[in-house]
């Protein structure tokens, strides 16, 4: 987000105009939650200060061992941002709603007070998109045709099933698992 603001300092008004509702839709990744993990992750020490004075203050008082932060659903809104702003803390209003990000819910204050000294690191780990849409999809479909939590798993479990009996049948191998497999004998 500060690489787009920082662009748009150098293009004409009629461009930063057309432009603009564009960032502004994609400031979804400058919530406060997105802002204060890509502080607690950076190198400089003021920065994340700073994440870990604004996390101490939506936990409030608590016992530093015990205390840890509220990992409940929460509402995600868009954030209006600052389109003057060159750093981090200054790129979206700190409002009442701001909420701690979810990598640190699970994590006592006292671990968190020592993002200070040095950078949170995150672990890599799969993000798969397309993945998750399709079994959206998926539930979606299940939901049409069956009801209850337990029948539409048992749907779905059915339909991964049948797909995997019926894989790619390219050559006669792939014919093979069809072949062995029986009807068991309670149905």
């Amino acid at each position: 987000m500060l690489y787009q603001l920082e662009l748009l300092r150098f293009q004409k008004k009629k461009v930063v105009d057309i432009v603009k509702p564009t960032v502004q839709r994609g400031a979804w990744y400058a919530h406060s939650e997105s802002v204060l993990q890509a502080m607690l992750c950076s190198k400089l020490e003021e920065e994340r200060r700073f994440a870990v004075k604004k996390i101490l203050n939506i936990r409030g008082q608590g016992d530093d061992e015990t205390q840890v932060g509220d990992n409940r659903v929460r509402y995600r809104i868009t954030p209006d941002i600052n389109w003057k702003a060159t750093n981090l803390a200054n790129l979206i209003e700190w409002k009442d709603g701001t909420t701690e990000p979810v990598l640190t819910c699970h994590l006592t204050t006292k671990q968190v007070k020592q993002f200070v000294v040095s950078p949170m690191i995150v672990p890599d780990w799969p993000s798969h998109t397309q993945s998750v849409e399709r079994l959206v999809k998926r539930v979606t479909e299940a939901a049409g045709h069956v009801y209850s939590h337990a029948r539409r798993d048992a749907y779905i479990r059915g339909q991964e099933v049948s797909a995997q009996l019926m894989s790619s049948n390219r050559s006669k191998q792939d014919m093979v698992g069809l072949v062995r497999f029986r009807r068991p004998s309670n149905i």
